[in-house]
């Protein structure tokens, strides 16, 4: 077997971009290392920049040291010292508007934006973006920063903010239903009398029945009928 066939079934084995027997590697035009590798058949030559065609052992053509030589995953470029810690929350630390990958790590423990290579005070660090959202929305504190975080508040216990949809319909308020209520804890009172005891609490008489934050004739959350709904004195 010769050594052409030998590097195309390695290669086969570390990407999975193997090549057709008739096709031809399409590397011109790739600006990034993550674009190139995407491309079947090519690799990264990281000290000019180049994406060329290749295998795991190295460019079909010309020279590219194998300490250079990226063809199964692309290097994380370091940023300038310290300039991860200039970013505030996990989205801005984890994307780059335009670029969408970021080199600098997130710690959700200490909630700190780190350079590459540093080490988290405590716990692990993340660099995976989609562990933002959850991390964000548990970071806020009011109702209104909540919804505006694209998140859900859940007006039980004080309220607490959530990227979940464990709270009840009742108590959920989101950028798309509800209104954000004033500070009250209406959820933990227990029966019609005491909930409506209570300013800017309502009784409403589904599901078992809830205390849930009222204005006027309605609930914030959007989700009590209006005949279900009881202000002034209880069913």
């Amino acid at each position: 077997m010769s050594a052409r066939v030998l590097a195309a079934l390695f290669a086969l084995g570390l990407s999975g971009c193997l090549l057709g027997p008739t096709e031809e590697a399409d590397c011109a035009g790739a600006a990034r290392c993550s674009d190139c590798l995407s491309r079947a058949g090519c690799g990264w030559c990281s000290d000019r920049s180049a994406c060329v065609p290749g295998s795991a052992f190295g460019p079909d053509e010309g020279r590219c040291g194998l300490s250079v030589w990226r063809f199964t995953g692309c290097d994380r470029a370091p940023n300038a010292v310290g300039s991860c810690r200039r970013r505030e929350g996990c989205n801005s630390c984890l994307f780059v508007l335009g670029d969408g990958d970021s080199d600098c790590q997130w710690c959700p423990a200490t909630a700190e934006c780190l350079d590459y290579g540093e080490t988290c005070a405590a716990g692990a660090p993340t660099f995976q973006y989609d562990l933002c959202r959850s991390s964000d929305c548990r970071a806020q504190t009011t109702c209104g920063a909540c919804v505006g975080a694209g998140c859900r508040w859940c007006d039980v216990g004080g309220g607490q903010c959530t990227d979940s949809y464990e709270c009840p319909r009742h108590y959920q308020i989101s950028s798309t239903s509800g209104r954000c209520p004033p500070p009250n804890d209406c959820a933990s009172a227990f029966g019609c009398s005491a909930c409506l005891a209570r300013p800017g609490c309502g009784w409403c008489d589904s599901g078992g029945g809830n205390c849930v934050a009222v204005d006027g004739s309605s609930d914030y959350a959007d989700w009590c009928n209006s005949f279900d709904l009881f202000t002034a004195r209880c069913p």
